[in-house]
């Protein structure tokens, strides 16, 4: 009798043991899909942020030519 309780106690924590143990994995899983799409969404911000740097300089760039050419033509 006592084998079969102590059996069947066993038998509940392994099985908590392996549920909890496959819960903690799916959320592992999850873990890491969120950490790799936070990541490419990071990493595509940044790269629009450069981007957007770059053509704020060339545009400034543009003007400050276009301003030095009018400049020197009323000079001349």
């Amino acid at each position: 009798m006592r084998r079969k309780i102590k059996r069947r106690i066993m038998m509940k924590r392994m099985s908590n043991n392996r549920n909890k143990y496959l819960k903690n994995l799916s959320l592992m899983q999850k873990e890491v899909w969120w950490m790799r799409n936070f990541s490419s969404l990071h990493n595509k911000h940044r790269d629009a942020k450069e981007r957007l740097e770059e053509q704020r300089m060339l545009y400034f760039q543009r003007i400050e030519g276009d301003m030095l050419n009018q400049c020197s033509q009323k000079v001349q």
